[in-house]
């Protein structure tokens, strides 16, 4: 494996843990326990969500155009059904940005709360691999590890907790928006 290769496989793992946790606090203080999340970061989401879900979701396309583009990584057929619901969130967030359009949000959250699905899906295949796989003879298979980086982060678990992130960005900018 080369440097660039652990580099990378580092920086976006942490980064997915990052996420991950990012996604469950906003999602657990959103419905279950509001005094979590305080009243300035209710204030920065509503300000500033969309561009915090550009940022995120850039990341995402970047990082899965660097695996497939930049090291060589064929993507699974799920990982293709990933990246149509990711890679139009970047453009609708950057477009929404300037003229606050806060309606957007429901585009952003439908994406990714089918991308999270396909995300969930994916995970199974990969953690509890089976004989009945989506992905066509002759091709990737869906369940092969490309990266395993801290003997659980995958190419997968990357989608799913940037997939997650991005849906409690999205909530939490949504309802502080609507507070005002």
């Amino acid at each position: 494996m080369s440097t660039f290769n652990i580099i990378l496989n580092g920086i976006l793992a942490i980064g997915s843990l990052f996420f991950l946790g990012v996604g469950v606090w906003l999602l657990f203080g959103i419905y279950l326990h509001p005094k979590l999340i305080s009243k300035k970061i209710r204030d920065f989401k509503s300000r500033h969500g969309l561009i915090v879900i550009f940022l995120v979701s850039i990341m995402a396309v970047v990082g899965s155009l660097l695996y497939s583009d930049g090291v060589g990584f064929e993507p699974c057929s799920l990982c293709w059904i990933q990246r149509i619901f990711m890679y139009p969130i970047p453009l609708i967030a950057y477009l929404a940005y300037k003229p606050k359009d806060v309606g957007s949000i429901k585009y952003i959250k439908a994406l990714a709360i089918f991308g999270l699905v396909v995300a969930v899906y994916h995970l199974i295949l990969t953690y509890a691999p089976s004989g009945n796989l989506p992905c066509p003879t002759g091709t990737i298979s869906c369940a092969v590890k490309y990266v395993n980086q801290f003997g659980f982060v995958t190419i997968p678990l990357m989608s799913f907790s940037t997939f997650l992130a991005i849906l409690g960005i999205s909530i939490a900018t949504e309802k502080s928006s609507h507070v005002k």
